[in-house]
């Protein structure tokens, strides 16, 4: 089974209409390595192509890193998307956007999930004053060395994605747009009319849209054997649908 595949903007990347979202409790000792490659699994067995982490996320990257080791699962049919911008201090995650760690953060998550490459590579939380020259430059500079495909941002701050959009630097844009955040689609309005210019032609530019289907009484339970199993079969997988012209 595969899901309708969907261009993302103006690059060669073609992404599932559906994403899986391996981060929360996927990331975390709440579930076993076996369950989470589980999950993962079913996610690929419906058609899900699109997987989307981060580098704060636990041991997310690394459970990835696990799964494409030993799982029938091949890493060229999969487009992998992590996330930078956040960093542990002396036991404290705090906000590191700096083109150094960029480098720095990229290196490690290709160790962590033993791939040569990230599909898709976000800034994670960013604030306006993060999108420097040098930050595009580091961006740049891991597409020419085949280091990553994409580069985006991901944010729920309105301020940060009007300007993000306006200045029309990146490849694509996560933001928080779910059933319970109806309002983001005045935005999203907004967001479609810069896509297609003042010409009125699309210019291939892309927000990605994120939501999450689960009952808060099957997130409370699914840590235990019978939640897991609901949690599987019904599969609370993170939703990402691509906007694209």
């Amino acid at each position: 089974m595969e899901l309708e595949q969907r261009p993302l903007g103006n690059t060669d990347i073609y992404i599932s209409k559906l994403g899986y979202g391996c981060a929360s409790v996927w990331g975390k000792h709440m579930i076993s390595d076996e369950q989470a490659k589980k999950l993962f699994e079913k996610a690929y067995g419906l058609g899900i192509r699109y997987f989307d982490t981060g580098h704060s996320y636990g041991m997310a990257e690394q459970r990835i890193g696990k799964i494409l080791k030993s799982s029938y699962i091949r890493r060229e049919d999969l487009v992998l998307s992590t996330k930078f911008g956040t960093r542990m201090i002396r036991g404290r995650l705090v906000h590191d956007a700096s083109p150094q760690w960029m480098r720095k953060s990229v290196e490690l998550s290709l160790k962590r999930m033993h791939t040569d490459y990230i599909d898709c590579l976000q800034i994670h939380g960013p604030q306006i004053s993060d999108f420097t020259s040098e930050l595009y430059d580091a961006f740049e500079d891991l597409k020419e060395k085949g280091m990553i495909r994409a580069a985006g941002a991901n944010s729920f701050d309105t301020d940060v994605l009007e300007f993000i959009c306006r200045e029309q630097k990146l490849d694509f844009v996560m933001l928080d747009y779910n059933i319970m955040k109806r309002s983001r689609e005045k935005l999203i309005k907004i967001i479609q009319k810069w896509n297609r210019g003042d010409s009125g032609s699309a210019t291939g530019r892309i927000a990605v849209f994120q939501t999450y289907f689960s009952n808060p009484g099957q997130k409370r339970s699914m840590v235990s054997g019978q939640g897991f199993e609901k949690f599987q079969k019904r599969g609370s997988f993170g939703q990402t649908i691509p906007f694209y012209k």
